[in-house]
């Protein structure tokens, strides 16, 4: 998980710019809505776009590329009510613990809410994801630590007032995800900037919760990538021509910009290499026969 840091305002302006009047629409509709009323009118879908282009096509929460050209990947992508409409439930469920390998202590939400009615339509709320992150693991779920305000208006106000498990990546108010979240190869486990409470368990609930450690495709698309960043680094150590280690440093850091899928795990990767370098060979041999043995499985 990478973060998509933007302010508010200039969030908004890209709304704007793409529909000059749904922020207007949104307003409106909001002042419909009661407490504990179903949302039932979708205009998310027409700012899509917007949070497409904002993650560089990619889920918000697992960094699969889905992509962001308009007539062909709007359909692989869904807009994500970070705080779900519709209702909240107790968080894991005992199918989900088993379905996810989940540990014994990991932090538990046992609140059942109302939906946020009143952020259905806020800006701040939503996240383009992937439909395995969105409907087949977050769905109503939306662990927090302390009692959820469902009557509540502003997500950012929410944040520290309920301090939610989840990591929310967009915009300036949450934690940073790459120091909550960060890689040892292919595994993602809590950063050292996130040894205290509750930061700690927000990054162990996110990469459970995602299903960030477990996930086939997602190791695989993390082992195919850092086989080819590794590689590099190989030739980068093997040459002293100083345009040769221009051009590996250059394509060293395109495969790691933040428009690269699982761009989280290949920095942290690069950051292991230049300052420990023979653990990152270790790391690179057990890549190499993760995808020896991918296969088999």
């Amino acid at each position: 998980m990478i973060g998509y840091p933007i302010t508010p305002k200039a969030l908004r302006a890209q709304i704007k710019a793409h529909d000059s009047k749904w922020l207007t629409k949104a307003a409106a509709e909001t002042k419909k809505l009661k407490h504990g009323q179903k949302v039932d009118k979708s205009m998310w879908s027409d700012v899509k776009p917007v949070y497409m282009k904002l993650q560089h096509g990619k889920c918000a929460f697992c960094e699969t590329l889905l992509g962001k050209q308009i007539d062909f990947d709007l359909i692989k992508q869904d807009v994500e009510h970070f705080r779900p409409k519709n209702g909240v439930d107790p968080w894991p469920t005992e199918k989900l613990r088993n379905k996810l390998k989940l540990p014994t202590d990991l932090p538990q939400s046992t609140h059942t809410a109302k939906g946020y009615t009143f952020l259905a339509y806020h800006e701040l709320n939503y996240a383009s994801s992937c439909k395995t992150c969105n409907s087949t693991l977050k769905s109503n779920y939306f662990p927090t630590i302390k009692k959820p305000v469902t009557a509540g208006k502003n997500p950012v106000t929410l944040t520290k007032s309920e301090q939610p498990y989840l990591i929310y990546p967009i915009g300036d108010f949450d934690v940073v995800p790459e120091k909550t979240i960060t890689f040892l190869g292919l595994l993602p486990v809590p950063a050292n900037g996130a040894t205290q409470q509750p930061d700690h368990d927000r990054a162990r609930v996110t990469i459970a919760f995602f299903g960030l450690s477990i996930r086939d495709d997602l190791m695989y698309g993390r082992a195919l990538l850092l086989d080819q960043v590794g590689d590099k680094f190989k030739l980068l150590a093997a040459t002293n021509v100083p345009t040769e280690q221009a051009d590996l440093n250059k394509e060293i850091d395109i495969l790691c910009s933040p428009a690269t899928p699982y761009s989280s795990c290949l920095n942290a990767f690069v950051l292991l290499w230049r300052n420990k370098p023979d653990k990152a060979r270790e790391m690179l041999k057990i890549v190499k026969a993760y995808l020896a043995g991918f296969g088999e499985k």
